[in-house]
């Protein structure tokens, strides 16, 4: 069977199918030559320090990072406890607040950063709205 004997749907997916094999071989051979160069690296440490304990390097996660949902029901609690719109910083605030993070320039920047993003979020989904109000951008729950 040729493949002007197909319809074009199923000559399409055959075309498709054959395009994420490719990819998927090629991936697998990043991946087999990131393997062989960290190989060579464990050995080439070894070599100068056989003390040294490579299964412990991996770096730690981030203290402030949120789990899963999290960030959205700090954000969330906010605004609803809100008596009128709040901005972005004012947020990011009260979550370094209530997750107990360090209160500085750097800590505040991300987290009003990620409370930004979330927002925008939340907004899509039709759960906060954005409020401009004498030139400042709030936020208030749906």
């Amino acid at each position: 069977m040729t493949t002007n004997d197909r319809p074009h749907t199923v000559s399409g997916l055959i075309d498709l199918h054959a395009e994420i094999a490719g990819k998927i071989e090629t991936q697998r051979q990043v991946m087999n030559r990131l393997v062989a160069d960290l190989e060579a690296v464990e050995h080439t440490v070894c070599l100068l320090d056989p003390t040294v304990e490579l299964a412990h390097a991996k770096r730690p996660p981030s203290k402030d990072q949120a789990r899963k949902n999290e960030m959205r029901r700090h954000i969330l609690a906010a605004l609803r406890d809100a008596t009128g719109p709040l901005t972005a910083a004012e947020i990011a605030r009260l979550v370094v607040a209530s997750r107990g993070l360090a209160d500085d320039d750097a800590t505040l920047k991300t987290i009003r950063q990620r409370v930004q993003m979330a927002l925008w979020k939340l907004k899509a989904r039709g759960w906060a709205a954005e409020i401009v109000t004498e030139g400042h951008k709030g936020w208030a729950r749906v």
